[in-house]
């Protein structure tokens, strides 16, 4: 089997490589040089990674015919400016999957959106929640899933959409638990938002084998998923038993102050994803411990 992974420098798109090549999958990858990425001092994990932009001309050079994509590329920060965001997210997902269904409509792919799609919520979000994307990096997250639609309507193709909650794990150099780390560390205390915040993170791992699982069940259509956890962690309390794994005497004051917090509850519902016979192992207290020693040794100022 060969698969094709874009944005493959990226945490996620390297972590489920490396997963999918212990399976014996033959995998592939294309996205721009990621010099932080941990999971890169590993070598060969693709039988071919094209260092570049998600475009035609590279696209090409591809000698091979897949049997699934796996679109991990795009901009995972919610702070881009709006056209930049756009060309990384909407512009790219129509030019990858127009040019793939040119040549065979039966490619299989998964595409990894975000259950910030939803934007506020007071309740657990299913895959029936309204859809009100109130980011810019949302928006496009929606509009590239639109862009997905439209391309199964016109080619019978066969897509797959993951919602995805906040991931984490060894390696992630970016985002709340890292931003944290590096806070605690260098002795700051001030966070953003009101630490009421609820998240659910969902670790790599856990993510990398839903993603074999969903390869072997082989679903024909046009399918959405929600993929986290169900449970939900306060900011406040992480916050408190990361100090304390770093033994800080430090206590969190939070600052609402010119900020548009979005999602106080963003905790997702599996129920449907858990039907496919997947559910997250991954024990989020252990996983952040690990976590800590990892940022310790390899933390750079």
């Amino acid at each position: 089997m060969n698969i094709l992974i874009t944005g493959s420098n990226g945490f996620i798109g390297s972590n489920i490589a490396i997963f999918l090549k212990k399976k014996n999958i033959n995998v592939y990858g294309i996205g721009p040089k990621n010099v932080y990425n941990y999971n890169l001092k590993k070598k060969n994990i693709y039988k071919k990674n094209i260092i570049g932009k998600v475009t035609v001309s590279n696209l090409k050079k591809f000698k091979v015919k897949f049997d699934y994509i796996i679109h991990c590329a795009g901009s995972g920060h919610i702070g881009l400016n709006k056209t930049e965001d756009f060309k990384k997210n909407v512009y790219s997902t129509k030019k990858l999957f127009e040019f793939v269904c040119k040549f065979s409509n039966r490619t299989k792919n998964i595409i990894i959106s975000s259950t910030s799609v939803y934007g506020n919520s007071s309740k657990k979000l299913t895959e029936q929640t309204k859809i009100n994307p109130i980011s810019i990096y949302a928006l496009n997250k929606r509009q590239s899933e639109l862009v997905c639609k439209n391309i199964y309507k016109k080619y019978k193709t066969n897509i797959i959409i993951l919602r995805l909650t906040s991931i984490y794990g060894i390696g992630l150099r970016k985002q709340f638990i890292y931003d944290a780390c590096r806070k605690i560390k260098l002795n700051k205390n001030i966070f953003l938002g009101s630490g009421e915040e609820l998240r659910d993170w969902l670790h790599i791992d856990d993510f990398s084998t839903l993603i074999y699982i969903l390869i072997k069940k082989n679903l024909s259509g046009f399918h959405i998923f929600n993929c986290g956890t169900g449970k939900g962690h306060k900011i406040k309390n992480v916050l408190k038993k990361m100090i304390y794994k770093f033994k800080k005497d430090l206590k969190p004051k939070f600052d609402m102050s010119g900020v548009n917090f979005n999602q106080r509850l963003n905790v997702t519902s599996i129920n449907k994803i858990k039907k496919l016979g997947w559910k997250p192992k991954i024990n989020f207290d252990k996983a952040i411990n690990d976590y800590i020693k990892w940022f310790k040794k390899s933390y750079l100022n």
